[in-house]
């Protein structure tokens, strides 16, 4: 059997309390006790019946082996940003590509070898995790489940942690805010129409997302906004998600999506699918032939479950990795 092991000579981002870039250092001294701030993720999925999976760290891990531990956990590459990290970790430990997990703070935790800045995320999915082979598998734990093995020496300290002082008072909230999102409408409009209340908040929340949130410098603001339909979901009075379905002609000879994005609060609700599949229905209503995105590559099998298909192969657009699809109707 191929013995596993961690690569110490690994390069991980050397960071400070707000999680800024100052330096860099290899795996083996960020774990060798010299406590310099590295940052990680951790991401806790939730399934629809409120239960939290949970990963098994194997034996050959020099950190706490055999424990059980968060759903998703890594380090950030040197160089990589946040989300990117993320989403690679949770492709690469549980083989799942189309989350939208949602930030929900940062912490520094102290071990005895190593101190961390953690970026915590949650997200909710009805898919099964399928774990690598660098796992020791996993399983969905009820809450109380949970509750009953604390202090028992099962699980990580730092999941004990952070469960205790994170997860456990804020799973409720982010539960019941699924059962809110039942009777959501998806709302369409044309530029037109829109009035400058509704027009500043769907421009605020690209800024937000796109500009601030993905560290994306771009000019947002293009004609394509006055040849497009605006489809949104409020909640509570404000924007939840976004997305634009521009006019044949304009960006392609077909029609085209874009700026299509979910807030913070509400990301993992599944609204960013109900946007796409009420645009693809209006578009197919107004008889377009098809419809050409530029995705961002980490969300390529999202989009392919709606039936676009890709077109080209990795690019950046924007700042960011993109990927070119269309969608025949």
């Amino acid at each position: 059997m191929l013995e596993m092991n961690d690569n110490d000579k690994e390069m991980f981002p050397l960071v400070d309390a707000e999680g800024h870039v100052v330096g860099k250092a290899s795996r083996g001294e960020c774990h060798g006790g010299s406590m310099l701030l590295h940052p990680v993720v951790h991401l806790h999925l939730f399934d629809p019946k409120g239960r939290l999976w949970l990963q098994r760290r194997p034996q050959w891990k020099s950190i706490q082996p055999g424990k059980w531990d968060t759903a998703v956990g890594g380090h950030i590459d040197y160089g990589e940003k946040l989300w990117d990290a993320l989403h690679r970790e949770t492709q690469e430990e549980i083989g799942l590509s189309s989350l939208a997990p949602v930030r929900i703070t940062s912490y520094e935790f102290h071990s005895a070898v190593e101190r961390e800045l953690v970026n915590v995320f949650f997200a909710m999915s009805s898919q099964e995790p399928m774990p690598s082979k660098e796992l020791d598998g996993g399983r969905f734990w009820t809450l109380p489940e949970i509750d009953g093995a604390l202090g028992t020496g099962v699980f990580t300290p730092n999941f004990e942690s952070e469960y205790k002082s994170i997860v456990r008072p804020k799973a409720s909230d982010f539960i019941t805010r699924k059962k809110k999102l039942g009777d959501i409408i998806v709302k369409a409009a044309r530029f037109e129409i829109l009035t400058p209340a509704l027009l500043y908040e769907m421009l605020r929340c690209r800024s937000e997302v796109f500009v601030v949130e993905q560290d994306c410098v771009y000019q947002d603001l293009d004609e394509a906004d006055f040849r497009s339909w605006h489809f949104y979901i409020e909640v509570d009075g404000k924007i939840a998600a976004y997305l634009r379905l521009i006019d044949p002609g304009v960006r392609h000879e077909s029609a085209s999506i874009g700026r299509v994005l979910t807030v913070n609060e509400w990301r993992g609700c599944g609204l960013s699918r109900r946007l796409l599949e009420a645009a693809i229905n209006q578009a197919r209503r107004f008889g377009v032939g098809s419809i050409e995105i530029e995705a961002q590559a980490y969300l390529k099998e999202f989009y392919e479950s709606l039936g676009f298909v890709a077109t080209s192969g990795v690019f950046i657009y924007e700042s960011r990795p993109h990927i070119s699809m269309c969608l025949t109707l």
